[in-house]
């Protein structure tokens, strides 16, 4: 399995939390990352981050 940041992010990253504001690192995690690791994990597949591109 492929994550693909740049097809998931727009712009900078935010903060660190979410209660510092958009685009956290926080939010990624939990809507992104988790769940494409618990994906990959239930398929007994290797997880790929790809981040060409990303700033």
């Amino acid at each position: 399995m492929i994550l693909n940041l740049m097809e998931k992010l727009e712009g900078y990253p935010g903060p660190r939390y979410k209660n510092q504001g958009l685009g956290s690192g926080e939010e990624f995690r939990d809507t992104f990352l988790l769940p494409a690791f618990d994906g990959a994990v239930s398929n007994d597949e290797e997880l790929t981050v790809n981040m060409d591109g990303s700033p």
